[in-house]
């Protein structure tokens, strides 16, 4: 019997939760030995077996996988391209870079981040193959990457191979001119690529690729229900959790998109009149200008509101709706897809302190008030009321 709607209880939604960020704390590993995985009779990974002490136990990790052809030059702001698969073996025991974004963590960024990486128990076997969990992170769709979260983890504990993946995140993952300049979605579109990728190669790994759940927190849960919307998918997974995020929340897609892209096209000199000139006159900029212009964007407004300047919109492709009108038209395609998978929906613990930390502490000096003494009534009425209804 399938469950169409189920809400899952915070201690439920916590033990998946837990074991995927628990790895941001964890000791290092010892790393031994390799291991290749043939996906043709002349394509290999040589992945690297992860030794996890709080298990006694060991996994293989196949790390930056490429799921796309690299979104650079002519491919920025398109629908991400098939990649071909590479000749001989590729080594896949480095991390690649995580996709463009603010961030003080020392580690490698560029466009060129369409990478995937699979972790497999060293139990498995082609005679016994397991079921795949695929996580989408989360981050605004402004930051965050497939790495920053072990899938080592459960793998173990749940006897599952995992897959985690990195997708264009803000003005490159989600600029939108709102008509065939630029569509939008690339984000989205990306994760798809990702999850085709999946589909077709996981069984080399010793997956089942008809056990295949989708899953992801925040962004990454607003990204899996709208990935539960678009019914091409029905060919890939069959079963999806979304933490702390659903198509129809007002932070899953973004009214602001458009403007956005004429603001900070302005910001870096494209100020062409026409959307087809914007667009050509953005993907000649650097993309660390990009970034700049948009870091810059996002530090001056001193608001706190939750619709997001950058998300993902109607495009008549990906989306043809809005979610909560896709969603509330059971004769719709999108409806019908979403009612055929098993999906459960659930939250984290404590997740509204992100308002507190994100937006009232660093508020306080521009409106005048001090939090440890409470907060006062105008901010909650004209600033955090107007900015959730809003």
């Amino acid at each position: 019997m399938k469950h169409r709607w189920a809400v899952c209880t915070q201690p439920q939604t916590m033990s998946v939760t837990f074991l995927i960020l628990v790895s941001l704390f964890a000791p290092c590993f010892c790393q031994n030995d390799t291991k290749v995985v043939n996906l043709t009779t002349d394509t290999g990974l040589r992945g690297i077996m992860v030794n996890v002490p709080a298990f006694n136990s060991s996994v293989y990790q196949y790390r930056k996988i490429p799921y796309a052809e690299p979104p650079i030059g002519h491919l920025r702001f398109r629908i991400p391209m098939n990649t071909q698969l590479w000749s001989g073996i590729r080594d896949a025991t480095q991390f690649g870079p995580i996709c463009m974004q603010n961030t003080n963590r020392n580690v490698s960024m560029s466009e060129d981040c369409l990478f995937l990486n699979v972790y497999v128990p060293v139990n498995t076997s082609e005679s016994d193959t397991k079921p795949v969990m695929v996580f989408i992170h989360g981050g605004a769709y402004i930051s965050g990457s497939g790495q920053l979260y072990d899938g080592s983890y459960l793998a173990i504990s749940g006897d599952v191979i995992v897959v985690n993946l990195n997708y264009r995140l803000g003005f490159m993952g989600f600029m939108s001119t709102q008509d065939n300049a630029s569509s939008g979605n690339y984000g989205l579109w990306d994760q798809q690529k990702a999850l085709w990728w999946v589909k077709l190669h996981i069984d080399k790994f010793g997956g089942d690729p008809n056990r295949i759940t989708i899953f992801g927190e925040s962004a990454g849960g607003f990204s899996v229900a709208l990935q539960c919307l678009y019914p091409p998918n029905k060919q890939i997974f069959h079963q999806a959790m979304a933490h702390s995020g659903v198509a129809n929340s007002v932070l899953a897609t973004s009214p602001l998109a458009k403007q956005t892209a004429r603001n900070i096209g302005a910001s870096v000199g494209c100020t062409s009149s026409t959307s087809d000139e914007l667009v050509n006159c953005l993907r000649a900029k650097p993309a660390e200008e990009i970034q700049n212009a948009l870091h810059t964007s996002i530090s001056s407004d001193n608001k706190t509101h939750y619709i997001l300047l950058l998300a993902p919109v109607v495009d008549g492709f990906f989306l043809t709706d809005t979610p909560s009108n896709l969603l509330s038209n059971k004769s719709s395609p999108a409806y019908k897809f979403f009612r055929s998978i098993n999906f459960v929906v659930g939250n984290v613990q404590s997740e509204g302190s992100l308002i507190l930390d994100q937006n009232l502490i660093g508020l306080q000096s521009f409106y005048n008030y001090n939090l440890t003494l409470g907060i006062p009534s105008r901010i909650l009425c004209g600033l955090i009321i107007p900015g959730i209804v809003g």
